[in-house]
């Protein structure tokens, strides 16, 4: 009788303490980067409480450069040049009733991270209607496929692997598959009971097999009413002290392929220079670009009475711009997650120009390294969603021409 009170004494008490539930290195951990700062959030479910109470972690034999940051469950740090290689480390989650530990390795590399080259939305796009940058619109209960290009994180003789999990770093659902081969999200989208459900994917390119070299985010947006821009992007060239209008976009906006009547609009606001004056009700802009324009990204968003919401970008121009040759357009970044950015030699019709960039509101975050033409940084786990203004300026000896572009959080 006692023997089998012990054992249920056992049993209960072994069922409460922490158990690994998702291991670390399951979930394609970020390289680390030789004097680079670094920052990896832990999947929510990396380990389970038996008796629902909170978690604390903290490390075990870890190398001196690396932290935990417990309420976030995010590893952060700079190694060195000494650091380079495996480094091998636990991670422990202690609870009420005791702790529990895995084994975890982290590999710091010297060489520098591949980055995000190409543009997700134009992928994206060929699959069906955005209603953002990187959203994806999707019918419940219907098959989808979504093809990326191969050099969407430059050459792909760089690349020896690329990855898929959902946003916060745990595995895909079972209705969603990735063909690494191909670069393709496909499957059936699952029945919704009501309303819209947005999954958050992050696609990931490895340079070092298991752990991510870059990463970008995108959103599959279901919802039985599909509120969209036929158009999502546009580039339009404008001429200096010369009156312009810009739509009117309204007859572009549909909800599930029809028109949207004035009923179903719940809001309508423009992100837009004080030159332009936004008509909120035919979606149009109108004004005149003063003489040292040279380029600007415009944004239109409207939300419907069901919630959803559709954004339409607008690339300005100027008709005397000479040194852009095209639009960086908008680029997506994760709280808790590395960003980097390259700014590619054509997006410049000039080789030997000084490139500066200012990141704004994001600055506390957000570093620009003129020496690669590179912004890279780290937004912290509990950042709010924002669409932050980059300014990026190009001078030659006899001229200076800037662009805008947004940073979606």
């Amino acid at each position: 009788m006692r023997g089998l009170l012990f054992s249920v004494l056992f049993n209960t008490l072994a069922s409460a303490l922490p158990q690994v539930a998702f291991p670390f290195n399951s979930q394609v951990p970020s390289v680390a980067r030789a004097n680079e700062a670094y920052a990896f959030q832990l999947a929510p479910t990396t380990f389970v409480s038996g008796d629902g109470s909170t978690l604390v972690y903290s490390l075990l034999s870890a190398p001196a450069w690396l932290s935990l940051e417990s309420t976030t469950r995010t590893l952060y740090g700079t190694p060195g040049q000494g650091n380079t290689g495996p480094n091998v480390f636990k991670i422990v989650a202690t609870g009420n009733d005791g702790s529990a530990n895995m084994d975890c390795t982290l590999v710091v590399a010297s060489n520098r991270a591949p980055t995000l080259a190409g543009n997700i939305s134009s992928d994206l796009a060929r699959s069906g209607p955005l209603s953002g940058p990187a959203t994806l619109l999707l019918q419940p209960s219907t098959a989808f496929a979504i093809t990326f290009s191969n050099d969407l994180f430059g050459d792909p003789g760089t690349i020896k692997s690329y990855y898929a999990t959902m946003a916060d770093r745990t595995p895909l659902p079972s209705w969603l598959k990735f063909d690494s081969s191909s670069l393709t999200f496909w499957g059936m989208t699952p029945v919704l009971v009501t309303g819209s459900q947005t999954y958050g994917v992050d696609f990931i390119a490895s340079d070092v097999a298991g752990f991510a070299g870059a990463t970008t985010t995108f959103s599959l947006l279901i919802s039985s009413n599909q509120l969209a821009f036929d158009t999502q992007t546009e580039n339009i060239t404008v001429t200096p002290e010369e009156s312009v209008t810009l739509g009117p976009f309204r007859r572009q906006l549909q909800i599930n392929g029809g028109q949207v009547s004035d009923s179903q609009i719940q809001r309508a606001v423009a992100k837009a220079p004080e030159w332009l004056t936004f008509q909120n009700s035919s979606l149009e802009l109108k004004g005149t670009p003063p003489q040292d324009f040279t380029s600007q990204t415009i944004s239109i968003t409207v939300t419907d009475t069901y919630g959803d919401t559709a954004v339409k970008n607008i690339f300005l121009r100027s008709a005397n711009a000479s040194l852009f040759d095209h639009e960086i357009g908008n680029l997506t970044a994760t709280a808790g997650k590395p960003f980097s950015y390259t700014l590619a030699p054509s997006l410049f019709s000039q080789s030997d120009l000084n490139i500066e960039l200012d990141v704004g509101n994001a600055s506390s975050w957000l570093a620009y390294d003129a020496s690669k033409r590179q912004l890279e940084g780290t937004p912290p786990a509990t950042a709010k969603a924002s669409a932050d203004t980059m300014t990026l300026i190009a001078s030659s000896a006899s001229d200076s021409e800037t662009q805008t572009f947004f940073i979606n959080l």
